[in-house]
């Protein structure tokens, strides 16, 4: 399951040359900074990318934008559904967004595999989408952040998991701004294309790291990341953020 509350976060884009484990993650309530006002307009959400195959196997990208000016958005939460051929419902999950900064947008990873991966696909996905359930609420002041993302980078592996797929090696670098638990600690990986697009999306939930990180420490988490032959990624964005069991 990947229910997130993103409490707190930062993004690392890297112009380079050259896995995350079942998700899990879980939200807790989170309450709303001084200056909440009453909603105006509603926040949207799209599919930005989508990789899946029979294994069963699925990993998507979705981009939350919010479009005042002025007003951070939070709590937005959101469900995405898989469907297969014959539109059928074969995987579900609920999501957590991170605070959406004012005219912004923050991006969520996630998927699931099949039963014999530990996930809980019941089929082949050959479509997924995401919709908003909670549009949450403006306010003036978005919550600090508690960590940030200080390198990331990438390199081809020489194997690869899937037929028809290459598989990159992400390393992604975090400092923690505060005393922190291991648990609450998520990164989310995005490869991008020579155009902007993206083509391949993992997550890491640094599970090899110490139960506690003290503030100013640093942690590197690792990920490999799926991409489809004849897609070639060129720069890696990764997001780093608390997100509650």
């Amino acid at each position: 399951m990947n229910v997130r509350l993103i409490a707190s976060s930062a993004v690392l884009l890297l112009a380079v040359t050259g896995c995350g484990g079942p998700d899990d993650r879980k939200p807790k309530s989170e309450s709303a900074s001084p200056g909440t006002t009453s909603r105006s307009a509603a926040p949207t959400v799209k599919v930005v990318y989508s990789y899946f195959n029979d294994e069963p196997f699925l990993r998507l990208a979705a981009q939350f934008t919010n479009p005042d000016s002025k007003m951070t958005r939070v709590g937005v939460e959101s469900t995405w559904k898989a469907f297969d051929a014959d539109g059928a419902i074969v995987g579900t999950d609920d999501i957590s967004t991170p605070p959406i900064p004012p005219g912004g947008s923050v991006y969520y990873v996630g998927g699931d595999s099949g039963p014999d991966e530990d996930g809980a696909l019941s089929g082949t996905p050959a479509r997924v989408t995401v919709e908003i359930t909670d549009t949450g609420q403006e306010v003036e002041r978005a919550p600090s952040p508690t960590v940030k993302v200080t390198k990331a980078s990438f390199t081809r592996s020489d194997s690869y998991a899937f037929d028809g797929t290459s598989e990159y090696d992400a390393s992604v670098t975090i400092e923690a701004l505060a005393d922190l638990a291991r648990e609450s600690l998520w990164v989310d990986i995005r490869l991008m294309g020579t155009g902007g697009e993206i083509v391949g999306a993992e997550w890491s939930d640094l599970e090899s790291m110490p139960r506690f990180i003290s503030k100013g420490e640093k942690v590197k988490a690792i990920a490999s990341v799926t991409v489809e032959n004849g897609r070639t990624p060129t720069k890696i964005e990764a997001f780093a953020y608390e997100a509650y069991e």
